[in-house]
């Protein structure tokens, strides 16, 4: 970590001199380096240049491997970037190169990626049958952590599809064998989703312990992408708890950590946190400023789903337009039919004093 920050923006210089000197080994290889050792403060959008730059290489070497590897980098960037078209076609790609060389493994991950860019899109049928098919190559491998990875996916396309009962079955398992593992990371994603669903089952001193012992490992490994979404997560639960002081820290750490990655709709995310927490406070003005800005990034983004959730919050912390604002949530609510979504109309239909702490 201390190599890649120093070294970072040598390496994208060296990029650049490469592919200028037309020499297409060195670009590519270049690129996936700075992919895996990601400096801390590095923005997403540092790296999409040289991530494209490595792409056009790989081609012109004829590389099919590397090309594959490099559209999984580029498809993972534009997921962090909002930019979920280009993400679900990256990975696509790169699924259909590895099934061409007989690439296994690569076909699960490119699964388990393609899964992903579904469950971005609340597509949650197509996200489950991708991290089914992605887990069942895995196991036919004998990769146990590539698989217990696309199960934590799973259990998240099943959380936020509303089927809290098998999200925590496959947590659970999950969990148990990223801890065997000794998968710190991966551990940590999984005790975030864990915590969420615990909040979800009323244990609210359990999902507090399981936030914070995600955001210590993201801490301790140097991880900014995972300390920064997790302690949302820690907001979330420190809310519940009636924390609200430690619960505006972590939302605000949050949102710095995004804003440095460039990661707006996390950032986003970070700012609802905050505003529901106001809320919570009786600071109804400062609350619907963090849930207008919400509201605003989101739309910018075209992500209706967390839109919706926004414009929830500001009405019921703008009453002067509380109508106009529930109406818009519904109308953005009307493409999904999943059975959050479902509930989330419901509650917003039968208008103020039916609504929950946050989601």
């Amino acid at each position: 970590m201390d190599w890649a920050e120093r070294e970072h923006a040598n390496l994208l210089s060296a990029t650049h001199a490469a592919e200028k000197a037309g020499l297409a080994a060195y670009v590519w290889r270049l690129a996936a380096v700075q992919r895996n050792a990601e400096a801390r403060s590095a923005s997403v959008t540092d790296w999409l240049p040289a991530g494209e730059s490595g792409l056009r290489a790989a081609r012109r070497l004829g590389d099919r491997a590397a090309e594959a590897e490099l559209l999984s980098g580029l498809g993972m960037s534009y997921t962090r970037a909002n930019r979920l078209t280009e993400s679900l076609e990256c990975h696509q790609k790169a699924l259909g190169i590895r099934r061409e060389l007989g690439d296994r493994h690569g076909e699960a991950s490119s699964l388990n990626l393609v899964g992903l860019s579904h469950l971005h899109r609340r597509q949650f049928a197509a996200a489950e049958e991708r991290f089914a098919q992605a887990i069942g190559i895995f196991e036919e491998l004998g990769a146990t952590n590539g698989a217990a990875n696309a199960l934590s996916n799973l259990g998240l396309a099943h959380y936020e599809a509303g089927n809290v009962a098998r999200a925590g079955d496959d947590i659970g398992r999950a969990l148990d064998t990223h801890r065997s593992l000794g998968n710190r990371r991966s551990e940590g994603n999984a005790l975030r989703i864990l915590s969420e669903i615990q909040r979800e089952r009323g244990e609210l001193d359990e999902a507090l312990r399981s936030a914070r012992a995600a955001v210590d490992i993201a801490v301790d490994l140097r991880y900014p992408v995972g300390e920064g979404y997790w302690l949302i997560t820690l907001g979330n639960a420190q809310q519940d708890n009636g924390q609200f002081g430690d619960a505006l820290v972590a939302y605000q750490r949050s949102a710095v950590l995004h804003r440095r990655a460039g990661n707006r709709g996390r950032e986003a995310l970070a700012w609802h946190g905050a505003g529901e927490t106001y809320r919570q406070l009786g600071r109804n003005q400062e609350a619907a400023a963090f849930h207008r800005r919400a509201a605003a990034v989101f739309r910018e983004l075209g992500d209706d789903w967390h839109q919706a959730i926004a414009l929830d919050g500001l009405a019921a912390t703008d009453p002067d337009r509380a109508p106009d604002h529930r109406a818009a949530a519904l109308r953005l609510l009307g493409a999904y039919d999943d059975a959050r979504a479902a509930a989330l109309r419901d509650r917003i239909d039968a208008g103020p004093g039916h609504r929950s702490a946050n989601r």
